[in-house]
């Protein structure tokens, strides 16, 4: 499980000698996997949930294209949580729920500062797996 760490924090000085900033810390992530039932599954899941949760939330929906955006935005209004659909290259927030798009396998990237989504090109099906394991691998 990736950790969090507490507070950003001042390390050392930029070339022009204004204060660098330490990256903000590597939210956990919590993953959903939904298909029949989902939607109503994840307004209910998600409606209950604290606004400042301390972790990220990535949720693998299938849904035909087009769809994921909706869900997300609709979502968006019922929680107190942040939902939106992912977009490649996104780090990765607290208090931050990512719908993967309708297409595409979402899968997880981790540099030294950031995790963040990686969304390559459109599929003919879509599964979790793909998801879960580059979770697991990192």
């Amino acid at each position: 499980m990736l950790e969090t760490g507490s507070q950003i924090r001042v390390c050392g000085t930029a070339r022009n000698g204004q204060a660098r900033e330490t990256p903000p810390p590597i939210p956990r992530i919590v993953v959903l996997g939904t298909s029949t039932g989902g939607p109503q599954t994840l307004q209910g899941v998600l409606s209950e949930l604290p606004g400042d949760l301390p972790l990220a939330m990535i949720v693998v929906q299938h849904m035909p294209l087009g769809f994921t955006a909706p869900l997300a935005k609709r979502l968006d209004g019922l929680s107190k949580l942040t939902v939106r659909e992912a977009r490649h290259r996104e780090a990765l927030l607290p208090a931050t729920v990512y719908v993967a798009p309708a297409g595409q396998h979402t899968t997880l990237v981790k540099n030294s500062h950031r995790v963040s989504i990686c969304l390559p090109a459109l599929l003919q099906t879509l599964s979790i797996s793909p998801q879960l394991m580059s979770l697991c691998c990192r």
